[in-house]
């Protein structure tokens, strides 16, 4: 199977005018020797094919759902190697059999995850957190309902609401969730309605994985970029849950989220990047700024000559690419 993540236009657009060009102009040989290397590298990429928009999307909306996908279930204990979820949600490689629970997740969190960018224009109520739910649990438990028991987790330091309290908990949730809309960063509000949720544990199983949807529908609600909290981070993580039950403080997932905000910002810039290299210099004005050997300046006439048609087909498309996205605005 295969999910796709649709980035807003002006997610985009906001982060292809955060590009820059590389660099600044070399005052001397042995820097220059150090240019000219990278010019020719550049080349390399500039003189391929005049690059498609929608193959770059793909690029990046399959990079991130298969480390989000990973990352979020291996917090819960999942053993699929992040090659594996690849594999499922990529290529309809399916691993060994004994494993099924594991592989069910994982086309679950997407299948999940899928739903949320869908949605996330919308508000997110009751109706809606349930559905979440019953796909994260497909094939695995009857999801899609509040638990009906009392529940305990192991390594958290303090007990979860009775089940009979839930119908109250959940109303004040939603409540909750649009009064602080009013009130805090979209950041705030994102950590404050993770940190609430895991609190209330409302469902038997998935009450993480659901929490980190709940994040990203938020963020992708005000046209930020999705997050995973990284595997190496997750004692981390679960310390800011537990110390929330006592101290009510989002401040440490609020600097989390926006940390994790910013990888992602440099993945998509690392990935859109060759569609923006302004270029790199203009050997006239390179020439007038610094007293360069000829055999230099030979170099880069030849190697900027060879591909300057490229170099205005690549900025053309740039530039056409932003004001679409501005006209969508």
């Amino acid at each position: 199977m295969s999910a796709q993540i649709t980035y807003s236009a002006s997610v985009i657009t906001t982060l292809t005018l955060k590009i820059r060009r590389k660099g600044d102009l070399m005052a001397t040989g042995e820097l220059l020797d150090k240019k000219l290397r990278e010019i020719r590298t550049k080349r390399e990429v500039l003189l391929q094919p005049a690059p498609n928009y929608e193959s770059y999307k793909t690029m990046l909306e399959r990079g991130f759902l298969v480390r989000y996908n990973y990352e979020s279930t291996a917090i819960e204990g999942n053993p699929l190697t992040q090659i594996e979820h690849d594999g499922i949600l990529n290529r309809d490689q399916c691993p060994n059999t004994d494993r099924m629970r594991s592989v069910y997740e994982a086309i679950n969190h997407a299948d999940a995850f899928y739903y949320v960018n869908q949605h996330a224009i919308e508000p997110l109520n009751e109706e809606r957190l349930l559905t979440l739910h019953k796909l994260l649990m497909s094939h695995l438990l009857d999801g899609g309902k509040y638990r009906t028991c009392n529940i305990t987790v192991r390594g958290a330091t303090h007990p979860f609401p009775p089940y009979t309290e839930l119908p109250q908990l959940m109303n004040q949730f939603f409540t909750g969730l649009e009064e602080k809309r009013l009130s805090l960063t979209k950041y705030e509000l994102a950590a404050w309605a993770h940190e609430e949720f895991v609190s209330i544990h409302p469902f038997v199983d998935g009450n993480g994985r659901m929490a980190r949807l709940i994040m990203n529908y938020i963020l992708l609600s005000y046209d930020c970029l999705p997050i995973s909290v990284p595997i190496e981070k997750k004692e981390e993580y679960f310390k800011m849950l537990d110390n929330y039950y006592t101290d009510r403080n989002i401040i440490p997932l609020v600097e989390l989220i926006v940390q994790q905000e910013e990888r992602e910002a440099d993945r998509v810039i690392k990935v859109m990047e060759p569609l923006s290299y302004p270029l790199i210099i203009d050997y006239n004005e390179l020439h007038n700024r610094y007293p360069l050997k000829e055999d230099y300046i030979k170099e880069l006439r030849i190697i900027m000559d060879s591909y300057r048609e490229e170099i205005e087909k690549r900025r053309g498309f740039l530039s056409n690419l932003q004001k679409n996205n501005a006209t969508k605005e």
